[in-house]
């Protein structure tokens, strides 16, 4: 206690103008406070700008290194594939490269505080030992050093990417387009690169491993290259004026890309003719992404300056907003000063004159506020005081009491009001009085603005606090709607694209019910068919069977001409044997009895092949009469089966048509339901513009409550100088 009635006493002797003036400083402190920590905000942000730009300039050098390498595994591929000339081009293609790589080096050394520097050295390292011994490798090992080479370098972008802050860019359209042309451009072109050696080495080598990998390949790319285009997309949402200068580049390459894979995903290689073709069908489809690629980090690099420029900006503005603050309390203060202190200068000199019994004198009037009614009250006292005196004697008398009086009200003009005039029977005894319940009144009215700026400051800092809250939550909230609106509207849209898949699934599923319609008709038939089919293998049964009798007939003519050969043999014999008994004259019977043996020979020969051939015959006939008797219980089976098919058959037919209804049904309630959701996207837009709207009146009206608190602190410290009898100076709790 006894350091606070220090504290006040020192300031309780300090003039008007210096109390106001700790009062301007007192205020001036979180002003000046709140305008460092905004402009090391902005600092900061331009901080995390300009390491942005050094990534993009960091990238940007990257880029022909990004292009070289897959262009220089291309042609390895080709080399070690047979084609000498692309040997030619790799080795020329070597020093580009070696350059391209000190170029890095160089924005490397600027750029430290990316510390990408040990991933460059490795980098380089393996591209040495890719450069002197990729011409010497096998296919494999050439394509698996290249396409480490490649993974290096992607890590790198990625490093860079990560250090320099462009992963966690604040704002939606300069990421999505960082991340377009950061993380998704680089895979990109290396997976198209990719492709063309697969493709080549495909057709080369007609390997179906590599037309496999090829197909799934471009899956991907597919899958990367639609990522991208939404990515994009989002970016042009959020920033249209880099539309018009990206979207020709992104049209181009992604239209190049599909004529690219369309063969492959139709597992169509051989539409390019040969693995040369191949290359150059790949390398037309790069050039659009490259294309892109050196559009789109320029871009990327003017949204970071102009982002620089804005924070810039916001810096100096804030700092003129402190400044012109500071200028105006200043003058606010000083006219306060200037006010207190004049009328309480004019009303002291007055006493003074008083005093010396210059009794006409009286003090200006120069405000309407308590101490212009004070001055108003002692014009009025002096008045009344010049009516009373009428003597000499009396005057010295009133004044000496007019002295008394002056002597005991001089505390007042010093802000001291537990004073009082005493009341006496001389003619000051009114006066006093009077100034008394003057002093009374000042006492009530300076205790009432105490209580008054004390509840008034208490409710604003309160309502300062809920002012602020109220505009945090607005703002986050605001975010959140902005949020929740944006995946409405992608649900709007997936309700459209159900919507119209159901569309689509009502008439494949009448499709259905048709053929379904078509296959048991036709499944009818078949059941006819196969009865007809029976009956048919049935008769060529009956036939088989006779044919089986009848080459047992043949069987049996056939031994009856080998008998006849057989005795024709003997006959022959014996009539050689009487030639040669006749001698001369028989030997032109013997010459014919020859012939006779030989025919026989040869009737026996060919009866002996014609009975083979009967045999074979009858086993064939007797092999197709036990098929045909299969062919007969299984054309019966078939028939059961066609009958249980047409059954089922009917039974989709009736599933069908439920299905119809039911997909039908399920068309209707979607378009209502997207006819629904639209109106909630609406709405939820609605509702996101009022938010911001909520969250900006909150924001002015924290602004405001700001504002009168700094006020009502400054009436409060104003009201200090005033003393109320049996307690201390007001003080703020």
């Amino acid at each position: 206690m006894p350091s606070n009635q220090g504290a006040t006493g020192v300031l309780a002797n300090l003039p008007i103008g210096r109390k106001l003036g700790i009062v301007l400083g007192l205020m001036a402190v979180p002003v000046v406070l709140l305008a460092m920590l905004f402009v090391q905000a902005r600092n900061e942000q331009i901080d995390f700008a300009q390491n942005e730009i050094g990534g993009v300039e960091y990238i940007t050098a990257l880029r022909s290194v990004l292009e070289s390498i897959p262009q220089h595994r291309a042609m390895v591929n080709a080399a070690l594939n047979g084609d000498s000339t692309e040997r030619s081009r790799a080795e020329q293609l070597q020093p580009n490269l070696d350059r391209a790589l000190a170029t890095v080096e160089s924005v490397n050394a600027k750029y430290p505080q990316l510390g990408a520097g040990e991933r460059l050295a490795q980098l380089k390292r393996n591209w040495q030992d890719v450069k002197l011994g990729a011409l010497k490798m096998s296919v494999r090992e050439s394509i698996d050093a290249h396409n480490r080479l490649v993974n290096d370098l992607v890590e790198l972008i990625r490093q860079v990417g990560d250090r320099s802050n462009l992963v966690m860019d604040p704002d939606l359209d300069s990421y999505y387009l960082m991340d377009s042309a950061v993380s998704q451009l680089p895979v990109i072109t290396d997976r198209i690169s990719r492709l063309g050696y697969l493709a080549g080495n495909a057709l080369a080598r007609k390997s179906a491993e590599d037309r496999l990998q090829a197909q799934v390949l471009s899956d991907n790319v597919e899958s990367l290259i639609q990522g991208m285009q939404r990515n994009l997309g989002v970016a042009f949402s959020h920033n249209p004026l880099i539309e018009p200068k990206l979207n020709p580049s992104v049209v181009a390459a992604a239209r190049g890309a599909d004529g690219w894979l369309r063969p492959l995903r139709e597992g169509n290689l051989e539409r390019f003719g040969s693995p040369d073709r191949c290359t150059q069908a790949a390398n037309a489809a790069l050039t659009p992404f490259f294309a892109l690629y050196d559009a789109a980090l320029p871009n990327l690099k003017t949204l970071l300056e102009v982002r620089i420029t804005r924070l810039s900006r916001e810096k100096y503005t804030q700092l003129g907003i402190g400044l012109l603050v500071l200028m105006l309390s200043v003058a606010l203060v000083t006219m306060v000063n200037r006010s207190i202190s004049g009328q309480m200068r004019q009303i002291s000199d007055s006493f003074g004159l008083i005093g010396a019994g210059n009794y006409d004198v009286r003090v200006p009037v120069n405000s309407k506020d308590e101490f212009g009614a004070m001055a108003s009250s002692m014009n009025a006292v002096l008045d009344n005081t010049l009516v009373l005196i009428q003597s000499r004697e009396e005057r010295n008398r009133i004044q000496q009491s007019v002295q008394k009086l002056l002597d005991d009200i001089s505390g007042v003009a010093g802000g001291d009001l537990t004073q009082e005039a005493e009341v006496t029977a001389e003619v000051t005894g009114a006066i006093a009085d009077s100034f008394n319940y003057m002093i009374s009144e000042l006492r009530q009215i300076v205790r009432n603005v105490n209580q008054t700026t004390s509840h008034v400051g208490a409710s604003a800092k309160q309502v300062l606090k809920t002012a602020e809250t109220l505009a945090q939550g607005s703002t986050g909230q605001a975010r959140q709607i902005a949020d929740a609106s944006s995946s409405i509207e992608q649900m709007v849209k997936s309700i459209h694209d159900v919507s119209a898949t159901a569309n689509t699934a009502a008439s494949v599923a009448d499709q259905t019910f048709q053929k379904a319609k078509q296959g048991s008709e036709a499944v009818q038939k078949t059941i006819h068919g196969m009865g007809g089919i029976r009956s048919q293998v049935q008769e060529t049964s009956k036939r088989l069977k006779s044919l089986g009798e009848r080459s047992q007939e043949i069987g049996s003519i056939v031994q009856l001409i080998g008998d006849i050969a057989d005795r024709t043999s003997i006959l022959a014999l014996n009539a050689s044997i009487q030639a040669a008994m006749a001698g001369e004259a028989g030997r032109g019977f013997a010459v014919v009895a020859e012939e006779v043996e030989r025919l026989a020979e040869r009737a026996a020969e060919a009866t002996k092949k014609v009975n083979t051939l009967i045999k074979s015959i009858q086993a064939d006939t007797s092999e197709a009469i036990t098929a045909m008797e299969e062919t007969t219980r299984e054309v019966v089976d078939g028939s059961n089966l066609a009958n249980d098919a047409g059954r089922m058959l009917s039974e989709i037919e009736s599933v069908s048509a439920q299905l119809s209804n039911l997909i039908q049904s399920i068309s209707e309630a979607s378009d209502a339901q997207a006819r629904g959701s639209e109106h909630v996207a609406k709405s939820m837009q609605d509702i996101s513009i009022h938010t911001q709207e909520t969250a900006e009146g909150a924001k002015q009206a924290a602004l405001s409550v700001q504002q009168l608190t700094e006020l009502t602190e400054e009436l409060r410290n104003s009201m200090q100088r005033f003393r109320l009898p049996s307690e201390q100076p007001y003080s703020a709790r």
